[in-house]
């Protein structure tokens, strides 16, 4: 009976997220079909802390689509989302970002300062200060 209790829990823990990406209308499918405007309300309306899966699959899809369509400003602003939603990869993400606008000598009043800005405060959070006053140094 036991054994038995457990098995329709573990069926009902992985069967109740699978259903909730098909119903919300944001698997990764219906995600393709949306435009750069509508990925990045997506991304800002969801709250990390409730739904980071969803808040990574928006991120990514909007970065796949900016570059699919050779945008600077939404290639940066998607290396950016990328590097807020990925804790372990903030920094690859962020000298992603830098790397792009430096290849494609790229940069507004935002980006790479922001990214700089950004590693520079992650490495002094890790206690790295040298290196976050090298990146506070590129400004």
């Amino acid at each position: 009976m036991y054994r038995t209790v457990l098995i329709i829990i573990g069926l009902f823990s992985f069967t109740i997220p699978l259903l909730h990406s098909q119903n919300n209308g944001n698997s990764n499918d219906t995600l393709h079909t949306k435009n750069l405007k509508e990925l990045k309300a997506l991304y800002r309306k969801t709250d990390f802390k409730t739904d980071s899966i969803a808040k990574r699959n928006y991120a990514k899809v909007y970065l796949a689509k900016a570059k699919a369509l050779k945008s600077s400003i939404h290639i940066t602003s998607g290396y950016y989302y990328l590097s807020k939603v990925h804790s372990k990869d903030r920094i690859a993400y962020l000298d992603s970002l830098i790397t792009f606008c430096k290849e494609n000598d790229y940069s507004n009043n935002y980006y790479p300062t922001d990214a700089y800005l950004r590693k520079g405060y992650l490495y002094k959070k890790d206690r790295k200060y040298h290196l976050a006053l090298q990146n506070y140094e590129l400004i």
